[in-house]
């Protein structure tokens, strides 16, 4: 197992406000590395302060062309191991002591298992992952890499929840770590997307994965 020494928080976000700042002062301890989606609402002028590395999308590109970005400036930064973790309040802070443990040990993937589900689309594709890959929860945004493990084909696949690079680990037979979380509830409605969009980005990820 390759352990990883050289761990940073990845954090995307997206007019979080309040949510992403409060987060980024309750982790000082961490390296981070925040990526701002082109935010209107101005936060993004204090983030730069609070964060290691504060990456800034000149327009929205998504969710996760944003966590692409986040993973490969963190490889050429040196780093071993990533955690992404979510801007929108609704993670413990307390769960990145765990994700940090468990790639020190030399876990490839660390997954984040949550307690509920907000979108019917995620309970349809983790049935899906359930039955073919046995894990339950393949869409939760606090997930741990191992940078020198991760296959560089992931990146650039047209996805939008980030769902194929961790099966890309579960498909390899990468040493897989699940971790029970609870989720609380968000302030405020999801930047990933209404209802509707939410929902339909999700299920064209899941078409695009049981096509491939």
């Amino acid at each position: 197992m390759e352990r990883c020494n050289k761990i940073v928080v990845l954090i995307p976000t997206y007019n979080e406000g309040k949510n992403i700042i409060n987060i980024l002062r309750k982790i000082k301890k961490y390296k981070t590395i925040v990526v701002d989606d082109g935010s209107i609402d101005k936060t993004h002028l204090r983030i730069n302060n609070l964060c290691t590395h504060f990456l800034r999308n000149k327009k929205n590109i998504g969710y996760q062309k944003s966590i692409e970005r986040g993973l490969k400036f963190a490889m050429k930064s040196g780093y071993d191991g990533v955690i992404t973790f979510d801007a929108d309040g609704q993670l413990k802070i307390s769960y990145l002591k765990i994700f940090v443990k468990h790639l020190k040990k030399g876990y490839n993937l660390v997954i984040g298992i949550r307690n509920n589900f907000p979108r019917i689309s995620e309970k349809i594709f983790n049935i899906y992952t359930t039955k073919k890959f046995n894990v339950s929860d393949i869409l939760c945004g606090l997930k741990g890499y191992n940078l020198k493990t991760i296959n560089n084909k992931v990146f650039n696949q047209d996805y939008h929840a980030c769902s194929n690079i961790a099966l890309q680990y579960i498909k390899n037979n990468k040493s897989i770590k699940k971790v029970n979380i609870k989720i609380k509830k968000r302030n405020g409605p999801s930047k990933f997307g209404n209802v509707f969009f939410g929902n339909m980005k999700i299920l064209r990820d899941l078409y695009k994965e049981i096509l491939s």
